[in-house]
């Protein structure tokens, strides 16, 4: 499977299954790893399903730039 195929969640999930303390994401003095970045993803993406959010939905993002905006995209 070539990178096109594969979903931004699945790259993701398959590199904190690998390399879970490694980091993921590194903005100034903020670290996110894969492990902590994956359980944000989560955590963001199931607030949204049981807040009535589905496949397809438009939802406004609202932040300043900060490694956690990967948490929604």
């Amino acid at each position: 499977m070539n990178f096109t195929e594969q979903k931004y969640y699945d790259i993701l999930q398959e590199n904190a299954k690998k390399n879970p303390g490694k980091p993921a994401v590194v903005m100034g003095e903020k670290c996110l790893t894969y492990s902590s970045l994956m359980a944000k993803i989560d955590h963001v993406s199931s607030f949204l399903i049981e807040h009535g959010v589905n496949s397809g939905d438009h939802v406004v993002l609202w932040s300043s730039a900060c490694p956690e905006w990967l948490c929604v995209y």
